[in-house]
């Protein structure tokens, strides 16, 4: 029984350390992999470090065979040879696929010498001789691709320690007691073995301790030594590692000066000084995870491990006078280099304070440097303001937290699911689904200095610029109160696909890759497609949005996967169903059009009969009797008259088609209006001569020129002193003219 927990909690190690990776890269993998049963047996064989084991995150079905970005998964024994030749047959299978462009080598190691021996074998200049072996071994196997040895592919490793270990008690001993403090203060108990008693919530000891010591209880208990470190898991990118080895090489005696510690966290098990030159931190166990964890120094610890592991490598791999150098040098760094730790103790009894208080600690002390996108990201004027406005509220539509914090406002969202959401309300699902993390939430400055968004549709222009409380509030509820619904739908909708099941191929791999688009049209339908003018463009208003999470949703699911392979039959370039068709907007873009088109009295019979019996469906499943719709699509051109909407081809037909609608429903202020439009609006019996540029129209018998000679500036001033003459009333009369809100009219 002990025998199979260990293997359980092998087991879920790697599959939290699978989980990190794919969310510190960005890798939506859109599906249920960690609870498939024979995705479990392959697990299993990985962590069975009695045989080579490799597989491919296509057969886990984390990634798709049409993606892009894929990863090799790899556990080894002894035999080095035999793994080199499975990886590289499982590298070429992988590189066949079409659609691959990066592929990566994951190791999952139960010691730091077999790391650093795995690091060497696969450094950077034997992955550049391996991509060339996978191509020439690829174009053997696919002679009908004669490009194969040219295409460029990304090839990188990456390591991951599980720890393989007995039961046992884990001490940071030899401690150096003159620089040991307390807090809160002993009573002067330091000389004598103490166990501190509960009288505060945290406790904790500053001390020093020999760096190497560290290095050694890592080795020991592995990258679950940082399960509770927010960053852990974040690729170098401030020069930080390559800074500690200098030190640890050149003068390992400045290391205590020049790092700035390690904090480890403890919860739920007593700390105890011994002598004051021992701490007790807790108990290892192989079935179940330490009470303690490194919340700040992870990356100090990993790079101090491969400097002296590799320094172990070579003096096993090199010969005299090598050999003797790198002795000296290891013995100097370990005798040498210093590190200062905090052990911070969790006393309270109870539990959720506990967990809280662990929490904000860990994420409070990995703030202190801004590596992570989020972290950058959530400094941005932008979102600090969108912070204090939603906490200034009385009903704010949801809350932003930063990664990792607990809010007591249970509709509280990290900035990475609000980004996708907001995208997906912005009309671009294809970009929520396909971007990382990174991209999502990526910034720059612009011309003033300011920090801005790459994806300017996280937050509009007015929003940036406005400094009125009234006025940002309407802003918020015009582009954010569907968030936290749009966000619930998404969620509901990884939950329902798990169970959603059906023989047709085409219509599963919708299921799989329309997460997004389906929470798009969704959102999109219950806000009846309402919009407004901002800054020139037409943007989703969501003012008055209201809905809940539909109880029927798979059975809408299928029902919209039905609508979306149609309308891919029927308009899409690509027409075989897969992921590609989901990471842009084109499809999308189609599939609104549709759905506008079966609103649209005059535009409707043009729909193709299929696509209309499908929306007709899907629409009438969904509950719509209080939802209004607005059309103004800003793609189009047309006038309004009276409610009634007609499209008009040009700017010329929408000031005739304007006159025509003013003289037919105005005619007692005939005269009037001839007066004030002289020079463009002539009866027939006025000796005009009609010319390039005039249109005839009949009002009630009687024919009047109308001159379309002019800008659309004066086209606009014309269509003015018009409705002016004849009285019309405010908004009776509108114009909106393509791709130039500027010039759009209302009366």
């Amino acid at each position: 029984m002990g025998r199979i927990r260990e293997n359980i909690n092998r087991r879920n190690q790697i599959i939290s350390s699978i989980r990190m990776i794919l969310e510190n890269q960005g890798i939506d993998s859109g599906t249920d992999w960690d609870k498939d049963t024979q995705n479990l047996r392959n697990l299993n064989l990985l962590t069975d470090n009695n045989q080579e084991y490799i597989i491919g995150s296509n057969v886990l079905g984390i990634t798709q065979e049409d993606d892009e970005n894929k990863l090799i998964f790899v556990s080894m024994k002894d035999d080095i040879a035999i793994l080199q030749e499975k990886l590289l047959n499982e590298a070429v299978q992988v590189f066949l696929e079409p659609s691959t462009k990066s592929v990566q080598l994951i190791f999952f190691v139960h010691d730091m010498k077999k790391r650093i021996e795995l690091e060497n074998l696969y450094s950077a200049n034997a992955l550049k001789m391996m991509k060339k072996q996978i191509k020439i071994e690829a174009s053997k196997r696919g002679p009908e691709n004669p490009n194969l040895k040219n295409r460029k592919f990304t090839l990188f490793s990456n390591f991951v320690l599980i720890h393989e270990h007995s039961k046992r008690d884990i001490w940071l001993t030899d401690l150096h007691c003159l620089d040991m403090f307390q807090e809160p203060p002993l009573d002067r108990n330091i000389t004598r073995d103490t166990t501190f008693k509960a009288r505060d919530e945290i406790q904790a000891q500053v001390f020093t301790v020999d760096l190497f010591q560290l290095v050694q209880r890592y080795n020991l208990i592995g990258d679950m030594l940082f399960q509770n470190n927010v960053r852990f898991g974040i690729r170098e990118t401030l020069g930080v590692e390559q800074s500690i080895r200098q030190t640890l090489q050149k003068e390992p005696q400045h290391f205590w000066f020049k790092n700035n510690g390690v904090t480890i966290l403890i919860r739920n098990s007593p700390t105890s000084v011994r002598g004051a030159k021992s701490v007790f931190l807790g108990k290892i166990d192989p079935i179940m995870q330490p009470d303690f964890s490194v919340v700040n120094g992870a990356q100090t610890i990993t790079t101090a491990a491969r400097y002296f592991f590799g320094l172990e490598y070579q003096i096993d791999h090199c010969k005299p006078p090598e050999k003797s150098h790198y002795e000296d040098e290891l013995k100097r760094a370990k005798t040498l280099a210093r590190v200062l730790v905090r052990v911070i103790n969790i006393t309270s009894e109870d539990v959720e304070r506990a967990e809280q208080l662990a929490r904000d600690i860990s994420v409070a002390l990995n703030r202190q440097k801004p590596i992570r996108t989020d972290d950058i990201a959530f400094t941005a004027p932008t979102v600090q303001k969108l912070i204090d406005c939603l906490r200034n509220s009385q009903d704010p539509p949801f809350m932003l937290v930063r990664q990792g914090e607990m809010a007591n406002f249970y509709k509280s969202m990290e900035l990475t699911p609000f980004a996708r959401a907001r995208l997906a309300c912005a009309n671009r699902p294809g970009v929520a689904r396909s971007s990382s993390r990174n991209k999502l939430l990526e910034t720059r400055s612009d011309e003033d200095g300011n920090v801005v968004f790459s994806y300017q549709e996280l937050f509009s222009s007015d929003w940036v610029e406005e400094k009125e409380s009234e006025d940002m509030n309407a802003i918020i509820n015009r582009d954010y109160r569907a968030i936290w619904f749009a966000h619930r739908l998404a969620t509901a909708y990884e939950d329902a696909m798990r169970k959603f099941s059906s023989d047709d191929r085409e219509i599963l791999n919708t299921i799989k890759n329309g997460k997004w688009y389906f929470t798009a049209v969704v959102t999109q339908i219950y806000n009846g497609f309402q919009t407004t003018l901002v800054n020139n463009k037409y943007l989703p208003d969501y003012s008055g949005f209201s809905a809940n999470i539909p109880a029927n949703l798979t059975e809408l699911m299928g029902d919209f996967a039905e609508l979306v392979v149609t309308v891919a039959k029927e308009t899409a370039a690509e027409k075989e169903i897969n992921s590609n068709l989901f990471k842009g907007e084109e499809l999308y873009s189609n599939i609104i059009t549709a759905i506008k088109a079966y609103f649209t009295p005059e535009a409707s019979p043009q729909l193709e009969g299929k696509i209309h019996e499908q929306i007709k469906q899907l629409i009438s499943k969904m509950e719509l009797h209080q939802v209004k719709f607005d059309f103004n699509d800003p793609s189009a051109n047309y006038v309004v008259l009276a409610g009634s909407r007609v499209n008009v081809e040009t700017d010329a037909k929408a000031l005739v088609t304007i006159a025509s609608y003013v003289m037919n429903h105005y005619p007692e202020l005939e005269k009037t209006i001839l007066d004030k439009c002289r020079g463009w609006l002539h009866p027939s019996d006025d000796g005009f001569s009609q010319g390039t540029g005039t249109f005839t129209v009949t009002v009630r018998g009687k024919l009047y020129y109308i001159e379309t000679h002019a800008n659309t500036p004066s086209k606009c001033t014309r269509m003015k002193n018009l409705c002016r003459a004849a009285n019309v009333s405010a908004g009776e009369v509108k114009w909106h003219k393509t791709g130039d809100a500027t010039f759009t009219f209302c009366s």
